[in-house]
């Protein structure tokens, strides 16, 4: 775990990273405080262990806007740790949240459960938590890593100047409402929309879209005036999408000369809702979709009708 280290005259931003700072300290270490005395100006903390020598002191700088500084510390147990487990009063969920921080740092891949979280504890730490405290705990870790929607939100204006400044070509609009909080978001990369036009028409390319509130009808206008912005009225132009009746609205108005097609995957579950996953009802379907004639489609279609759906 990284530590501010607590020594005497130590400074500390404020009081409460001071506390989580002894937290993580005697989490790790086994031994367990408690607050002697608490104020605006000072705090005060003893071991739990009546009789044992550690003590901590640390009152407020003043005009300093909330340091903290140590101005007493007797770094050392004349009591045993041993007694103190398995529950540990400093196991609250920004001391567990700072020490998974650490742990899921070094692996975001990791999907990492509350019970491998509890036995995890248990294991390195030897305290045991209860399910709750280790949700809380992560939710706590995924914060400091990650941070708020709200700061994620505000970084997007600085993440599309750079996108836009490091791949030529990009297209990038963010927009806001009337309180201008966001509302949406369309990205084109710039090789994507080189790509799209080109002239060799053997080939299909994606133009990459990052998006939010897809469900919004008004949103799907939006992105396709953006995306026809970038493409112009392209001749023979095909738009692949599920059958959002959004979409195809929105699809007619803005490239009314456009073929519409539905997604094979999106309709192939409709299929499924229908039949269950049937094999030969699968393979007769991409087999129609696949077909390059309009004789082998419909007799790919013939025995799709003539199969008989599950009672």
């Amino acid at each position: 775990m990284n530590l501010q280290k607590i020594e005497c005259e130590s400074i500390f931003k404020n009081k409460e990273i001071l506390k989580r700072c002894i937290g993580k300290k005697y989490l790790r270490e086994g031994f367990q405080t408690r607050r002697s005395r608490s104020t605006k100006s000072r705090y005060e903390a003893v071991c739990v262990s009546k009789n044992c020598s550690w003590l901590l002191r640390a009152k407020a700088i003043k005009n300093s806007d909330g340091l903290f500084q140590v101005n007493k510390f007797v770094d050392v147990h004349t009591c045993s740790s041993t007694i103190l487990q398995p529950n540990h009063r400093q196991a609250n969920k920004y001391v567990l949240g700072e020490y998974l921080a650490d742990v899921l740092a070094e692996d975001y891949s990791r999907v990492y459960r509350g019970k491998d979280i509890i036995n995890d504890m248990n294991a390195q730490l030897n305290i045991n938590i209860s399910y709750h405290q280790a949700w809380r705990a992560k939710q706590y870790a995924l914060l400091l890593l990650r941070g708020t929607k709200e700061d994620s939100f505000t970084k997007l204006p600085a993440y599309c100047h750079n996108l836009v400044k490091h791949n030529p070509g990009t297209v990038t609009h963010i927009k806001t409402d009337g309180d201008d909080c966001f509302e949406f978001l369309y990205v084109a990369l710039g090789c994507s929309i080189y790509n799209l036009l080109r002239t060799d028409k053997t080939k299909y390319y994606r133009l990459h879209m990052v998006y939010a509130k897809m469900s919004v009808p008004i949103s799907w206008t939006w992105f396709f005036q953006k995306l026809r912005d970038c493409i112009g009225n392209m001749q023979e132009l095909t738009i692949i999408s599920d059958r959002s009746p959004s979409i195809a609205t929105s699809v007619a108005n803005i490239f009314p000369h456009a073929h519409h097609g539905i997604c094979g995957v999106h309709l192939y579950f409709n299929i499924v809702s229908r039949f269950g996953k049937n094999n030969t009802v699968k393979g007769i379907f991409w087999e129609a979709c696949r077909a390059y004639t309009v004789d082998a489609f419909d007799a790919a279609m013939d025995v799709m009708k003539k199969t008989k759906e599950p009672v």
